[in-house]
């Protein structure tokens, strides 16, 4: 029984030090790639493809971060560093942080910042009640020219990819953005979705 309760007790010791570097070193990469945020890096590109970025940039400073507290840390405790925060450790945890940051960053941020909902609501907050008409009137006119929605989405689309203006100055969808339509209605029909932009004349029967 007392060898047993040993291996147990070397197990759970393992599992606290796994979970307490994952935790630590999670911990670590937010707080970089958040305060990445309020740096002038890549401030203007698209907002999507910056939080993108950034969060590999947020990979490379969390490991040097980590490698230099290691030089810095007295030689009789990184035995006991190298234990919690080990490599495998390391790359399991920016996994894991990355995966989770970028869940949420699609999410929440993303959203926030195209959401014509957001928009509503925020108007609505110290406006309401408002009939369907005004509400109607906020989306096609108030939302169309206080966010300059069409100028930063073709804007975007540009930078993307997915169109390119003709020399009469017109936008026009490019190949990459009909493969992109495909891949969409493909996803929206696996998740039985029925998209905005979808027609007769796109829908393929």
């Amino acid at each position: 029984m007392s060898e047993q309760s040993a291996r147990s007790r070397s197990v759970t010791k393992r599992l606290r030090m796994l979970f307490g570097g994952i935790f630590a070193i999670s911990i670590i990469q937010s707080f970089i790639w958040l305060a990445l945020f309020s740096t002038p890096i890549l401030q203007g590109a698209v907002f999507f493809y910056r939080g993108i970025i950034l969060l590999a940039f947020s990979v490379i400073f969390t490991l040097l971060t980590i490698f230099s507290i290691r030089k810095l840390i007295a030689s009789n405790l990184k035995s006991s560093f190298d234990r919690i925060f080990s490599l495998e450790t390391c790359f399991s945890a920016i996994i894991f942080c990355s995966s989770l940051c970028l869940s949420f960053f699609v999410v929440v941020p993303v959203t926030i910042e195209r959401s014509v909902t957001t928009f509503m609501l925020g108007r609505m907050e110290n406006s309401s009640p408002m009939t369907k008409e005004q509400l109607r009137n906020l989306l096609s006119v108030d939302y169309m020219n206080e966010t300059n929605a069409v100028e930063r989405r073709t804007s975007e689309q540009v930078i993307s990819g997915n169109l390119k203006a003709n020399l009469n100055g017109e936008f026009e969808i490019t190949t990459r953005a009909k493969l992109f339509l495909r891949f969409s209605e493909f996803v929206a029909d696996l998740f039985a979705v029925q998209p905005s932009y979808r027609t007769d004349s796109i829908k393929k029967k």
